[in-house]
């Protein structure tokens, strides 16, 4: 079976959206933070930034959660 792989045009932008959207929740992002990971588009992303809006949003300990879950094996 063939391997499918997703590559996001803009992947901060994308969590950067996501986080802004009030119907978006934690568990939304964390799975786009983990397709990012998994994309390999990690180098293209200003995790400084994407990080800071969801401490804005949530909290330090969302942003722990967040990296943690993207961080899990599925």
């Amino acid at each position: 079976m063939a391997e499918t792989r997703i590559v996001f045009a803009d992947p901060e932008a994308q969590l950067l959206e996501e986080i802004a959207n009030p119907a978006m929740r934690r568990t939304d992002v964390a799975k786009t933070y983990r397709l990012v990971l998994a994309s390999g588009d990690a180098g293209r992303v200003g995790w400084r930034r994407v990080n800071q809006a969801i401490i804005d949003r949530w909290s330090v300990s969302s942003l722990e959660w967040i990296k943690a879950f993207a961080w899990r094996r599925p």
